[in-house]
């Protein structure tokens, strides 16, 4: 977003596909946030995407914008394989209410997020990621998790990733 709101017009959703572009040329991956956007921009960046994740939480009000997405993104002609459907707050108590989701979705949820309330509270306190303050949180597992199905999802190879040393010291202690 431009540091002065009168300059949000400049950007012209022509843009967004040189952006990303440019952005591919330079870095592994390109990741936009978009929130609940839904303007010419947000639509082009969108159809410029090579994996959507749709987080959403399994409760009603979430699951029908879900399907109102996904009803969007299929009229825009976004192959349903570019999107993945990731449950964040999950629980295994919602283990029936997921074979429910996936009957209203029409789609299987592709990954789940744990319900990890504290860790995620205590990192967005303190300002750290999961990986420094809580390694061996189960947020901090699932996340790494979901790197590997990223690379798998688009077909990339897996990249060698070291422990971060808390958690390699608190290996090497249970030994």
């Amino acid at each position: 977003a431009p540091a002065d709101p009168a300059h949000c017009e400049q950007v012209k959703p022509q843009h967004i596909t040189t952006i990303f572009n440019v952005l591919r040329g330079n870095c592994d991956f390109v990741v936009a946030d978009l929130g609940k956007r839904w303007d010419p921009i947000a639509i082009q960046a969108l159809q410029s995407a090579d994996l959507i994740l749709l987080v959403m939480a399994l409760d009603l009000p979430t699951l029908a914008a879900t399907v109102r997405t996904l009803t969007l993104l299929e009229g825009l002609s976004v192959p349903r394989r570019r999107i993945r459907l990731v449950a964040n707050r999950h629980d295994s108590a919602q283990k029936a209410l997921e074979t429910d989701a996936n009957s209203f979705l029409g789609h299987k949820i592709d990954f789940r997020l744990p319900n990890d309330y504290a860790t995620v509270t205590e990192c967005i306190t303190s300002g750290d990621t999961f990986q420094t303050s809580r390694p061996k949180s189960p947020i901090a597992a699932a996340y790494h998790q979901l790197s590997s199905e990223v690379h798998d999802w688009l077909g990339l190879e897996k990249p060698v990733t070291e422990l971060h040393p808390s958690a390699l010291k608190a290996r090497v202690q249970g030994w």
